[in-house]
């Protein structure tokens, strides 16, 4: 069995960031992560997104970029949700 590619900076941090979410941190479900993806249940996506981020480059969806782009996918909906809260606020 060959030793798995070490990942980047960029991927490292974006795993920290990953596993430092709670459900609480994405939008109201149902949310879509991309083209044939639907979240209905944030506890069970983060479940498994950390899971995945625990295994860093030995994640199967790792090795393909999957993981990646999901974890950059994710971050960035968690940004657009925390910006529409902070917008919402300051309109009160």
């Amino acid at each position: 069995m060959t030793k798995p590619t070490p990942w980047s900076t960029e991927h490292q941090r974006l795993a920290d960031r990953v596993l430092a979410l709670t459900p609480f941190d994405l939008p109201p479900t149902p949310w879509r992560l991309r083209q044939g993806i639907t979240v209905h249940d944030n506890g069970k996506f983060l479940h498994w997104l950390q899971q995945d981020a625990k295994l860093g480059p030995r994640s199967p969806r790792a090795r393909n970029g999957v993981l990646q782009e999901d974890m950059k996918r994710t971050l960035c909906v968690v940004l657009r949700h925390r910006m529409e809260r902070i917008l919402r606020a300051k309109a009160l």
